[in-house]
């Protein structure tokens, strides 16, 4: 304006004023039902952004942060909110945040349950989920004897229960998480029916591969 003002006998000021602001973003993408872009805060971390999941449908603990120029960073936002803040890092503006859905399992429970049958089961599902997925115990139910028959290949291991010990609060190792295709067996106070087990055994990978086509 300096220049200016040697040709001309007034002041020229020039005033420069924002006609729009868009905010840098994170973007939130995979399972979360509030996916999509989120605005940046300065200081901004994983955590922040807890209130848009939902921990019954979605796995915590595969969390990841995808960044230019870093690839991914792995996130267990269940460990942080257990005290791991070391995981809890802080966002940059273009981040994008995975959040997977929870996998998909299928369990069959049978013998001494109010509803036996063969359901569908979170990755992070335990034995008295399944059992509750059923209806609960039926009367007579013999709890210190519950049977796991876990697949491996071509055969099954047996793993023996005692619930009772569970339900009284005396080893919560009894109520262990669960694996696809877990078969669960609730015998009748007194000796096992190993006959019906077997049968259910014959007839389970057939029911399995039917009931794995009706999720797609």
């Amino acid at each position: 304006t300096r220049l200016m003002n040697k040709y001309f006998n007034y002041d020229i000021s020039l005033t420069v004023g924002v006609v729009d602001y868009v905010p840098s973003k994170v973007y939130l993408i995979g399972g979360a039902s509030h996916a999509g872009p989120v605005d940046y805060a300065k200081g901004m971390t994983v955590l922040d952004l807890l209130g848009r999941f939902d921990p019954e449908e979605l796995d915590l603990a595969k969390v990841a942060v995808i960044r230019k120029g870093e690839g991914r960073i792995e996130v267990d936002l269940n460990a942080i909110l257990m005290g791991d803040i070391v995981q809890n890092i802080e966002l940059l503006p273009r981040d994008y945040i995975f959040v997977p859905l929870k996998e998909i399992f299928r369990v069959m429970v049978f013998g001494k349950v109010r509803h036996p049958g063969l359901f569908q089961a979170r990755a992070d599902s335990k034995i008295m989920d399944a059992i509750g997925l059923a209806g609960g115990f039926a009367e007579r139910c013999d709890i210190r004897h519950i049977f796991v028959l876990r697949e491996h290949g071509d055969e099954y291991e047996r793993i023996e229960l005692d619930l009772r010990q569970f339900k009284e609060d005396i080893d919560e190792t009894q109520n262990f998480l669960l694996q696809d295709r877990d078969i669960i067996f609730i015998p009748e106070i007194g000796r096992p029916d190993w006959d019906k087990v077997l049968d259910t055994l014959q007839q389970s990978s057939l029911i399995f591969y039917d009931f794995s086509l009706t999720l797609r």
